[in-house]
């Protein structure tokens, strides 16, 4: 573990924490110091957060009297898109990486669940239940021009663009239970990536574009797996008793950070991908890690 720990802490050198909330400049986050987006529950509501990849420099990003969750960083690494629950529906906001400037994207789309936002920065893919049933859907990232991608009986979520933007990786149950599935940002050429009798979910591109990370149900257990792009080589990483998800890759595609109730609580961890040694980065309840690129 402590190779683990003297790693995350090589790789996060001179990392540059968010400005207090009483005195936000402009974000001047310079490319090679990623940093982990999550939420956790300091006081009544879950806010967000930023931190090292070593859990140090912890910087408060949002003070409201409502759960603000699902950070995810645009890929100039100078906006968080989110999901609040100031409204009667959680809706898609976006603010500066210092917590400035908060902008309410949507209306009526119950986004309490994964979106990605695409590589070039101008498209965000998105779940909405308003039509019924969940599909996904994308719009410009100031929230223009949504476009609805899946059409089925069934229920479409989680969807992920792929490194290059060729791809969205999502979950389907259109075959029986969930699985994971690719397809164009036109919604062509669908291919289906898993087969088995678990519930195969939250797919997420390694940033190198070579492997998918995803969960898999069995039961009551919520394990992570990865697999090539391609559907190949499923290896299991965390089989705690307890949850173990909502993962985010590294830049470098060598550890995921994830969440997991392992030590009674649901805390931040990190994992190598090849390896599997762990170690916990929070102590209090803590959400959604979401690694800067």
């Amino acid at each position: 573990m402590n190779s683990l720990i003297a790693y995350v802490g090589a790789a996060s050198l001179l990392f540059l924490a968010a400005a207090p909330i009483s005195s936000r400049k402009p974000a001047t986050q310079p490319r090679g110091e990623p940093k982990i987006a999550f939420s956790m529950k300091r006081d009544a509501q879950y806010q967000i957060y930023t931190m090292n990849a070593d859990s140090r420099r912890q910087a408060r990003l949002t003070a409201t009297a409502y759960q603000e969750r699902f950070p995810v960083w645009s890929p100039d690494r100078k906006k968080l898109l989110y999901g609040s629950g100031q409204t009667d529906h959680w809706e898609l906001w976006v603010m500066n990486s210092d917590g400035s400037s908060p902008m309410r994207l949507t209306s009526g789309i119950v986004a309490k669940s994964p979106r990605s936002w695409s590589p070039d920065g101008s498209r965000i893919a998105f779940e909405s239940s308003r039509d019924g049933n969940r599909e996904i859907y994308v719009m410009r990232s100031d929230g223009s021009q949504q476009q609805r991608l899946t059409n089925t009986s069934a229920e479409e979520r989680s969807p992920a663009w792929s490194p290059d933007g060729t791809r969205i990786a999502f979950t389907s149950s259109m075959d029986g239970n969930r699985e994971i599935y690719v397809m164009r940002p036109d919604g062509q050429r669908l291919t289906r990536l898993t087969t088995d009798d678990a519930n195969d979910d939250i797919a997420t591109w390694s940033p190198d574009g070579t492997r998918i990370a995803f969960q898999s149900v069995r039961g009551e257990n919520y394990d992570i797996e990865v697999m090539r792009s391609d559907g190949s080589r499923r290896t299991r990483l965390s089989s705690s008793p307890r949850y173990d998800g909502q993962f985010s890759w590294s830049p470098d595609s060598r550890l995921l950070a994830f969440i997991s109730g392992r030590d009674g609580f649901d805390g931040v961890y990190v994992v190598r991908v090849n390896g599997g040694e762990t170690t916990r980065l929070t102590t209090q309840a803590s959400l959604n890690p979401a690694w800067s690129r």
